[in-house]
């Protein structure tokens, strides 16, 4: 019998009331989008995930049904294989691509 073990690693997407942190716009660099709904979201010949805008949280976390106009795209990384078990999880980053950081604010 072969033994896996599971591990449960949240997102921002996956948890409730987490504000946005948008870290450097256009680029790589920690930020991840705060939770919400109503978004839209598409994938690219790539294989990248976007979305777009939505109602929830800003960077503030204190409108937590902010209408928000960001976009986001999400770059897959490789399959997390650690101690050499599959998690079922993949790695990957969240780069801010355009938008408010703030929400309720109007298009450009």
């Amino acid at each position: 019998m072969t033994r896996v073990n599971w591990s449960w690693i949240f997102t921002p997407l996956q948890r409730q009331d987490v504000p946005g942190s948008y870290a450097t716009l256009g680029t790589a660099s920690g930020g991840a989008p705060g939770s919400r709904w109503g978004g839209s979201t598409w994938t690219d010949t790539a294989g990248n995930l976007w979305m777009f805008g939505g109602q929830g949280f800003d960077k503030t976390g204190s409108q937590n049904s902010a209408l928000l106009n960001d976009i986001w795209e999400w770059v897959p990384g490789a399959l997390d294989n650690t101690g050499g078990f599959i998690a079922g999880t993949f790695t990957g980053q969240w780069i801010w691509q355009g938008g408010s950081d703030t929400g309720n604010q109007s298009g450009v």
